[in-house]
């Protein structure tokens, strides 16, 4: 969200500091983000400090190393969205003991005096009662097969009714036996990582939809899915016909 953006500046001589997360492991004597925002193994997270002098930023309610999301207040802050006044007082109006908060929608947690972002609130998948960043799930997938290495990926939920994940993942192969066995080793990577039906599908390379400034369009490339908009090099499913309304392969 816009209201973070200044805070990731930091000082002009400050140097970025990055902290590599592992599988779940212990910081600092605390349960580190990774651990809290999800069970996907096999991938790391790196997670950048931001931070503006002047600024209050907060992550509400919870412990030193707890992920939650991101509240920030400072002159930076706009005051509203325009001609969208119930919104507004829902994101712009947060309140606590010491002033009013804009709810960015972005999760982080404050260690050591810095504060990490993590992702995005809308993006958290919630699955057998576990949170899941979109994100590892794609790069489970993404590291199954060589077919898929260093290509965009998209997860998200199966079905809003019933729990599960989907991932489309790029690639530049075009022979159908290599794609099979791809989504087929995508698939079980995903599955082993999450209690839950999983689908992968394989599409050509620029087929994941992006935003503007080269964001992933996650909601965009499911509603593309489930419409047949989005053509298919290759699927694979847990489940013998998966929720998209497609025959697994």
């Amino acid at each position: 969200m816009e209201a973070l953006l200044l805070r990731a500046s930091g000082p002009d001589a400050a140097r970025p500091v990055f902290t590599a997360l592992g599988d779940g492991g212990k910081r600092l004597g605390r349960l580190t983000a990774a651990e809290l925002l999800g069970r996907v193994r096999a991938t790391a997270a790196a997670l950048r400090r931001v931070g503006s002098p002047g600024d209050r930023v907060v992550v509400p309610a919870l412990p030193a190393g707890a992920v939650g999301e991101i509240w920030v207040s400072g002159p930076g802050n706009c005051q509203r969205y325009w001609g969208r006044e119930a919104e507004s007082a829902g994101v712009f109006g947060a309140r606590l003991e010491d002033g009013t908060y804009v709810r960015t929608g972005d999760l982080g947690c404050l260690d050591g005096g810095e504060l990490f972002v993590t992702g995005r609130l809308k993006d958290v998948l919630t699955i057998g009662g576990e949170n899941y960043f979109p994100q590892d799930i794609e790069a489970v997938a993404g590291a199954a097969h060589e077919a898929f290495a260093h290509q965009r990926a998209a997860a998200w939920p199966l079905d809003e009714s019933a729990p599960g994940v989907a991932v489309v993942v790029e690639t530049t192969v075009r022979d159908p036996q290599v794609l099979a066995r791809a989504v087929r080793a995508a698939g079980i990577a995903v599955a082993r990582a999450l209690p839950a039906p999983v689908s992968v599908f394989a599409v050509a390379r620029n087929q994941v939809p992006r935003t503007t400034s080269g964001k992933t369009r996650r909601r965009d490339c499911a509603k593309d899915v489930r419409a047949g908009r989005l053509p298919l090099l290759a699927q694979w499913s847990s489940t013998p016909i998966h929720a998209e309304g497609r025959d697994s392969a």
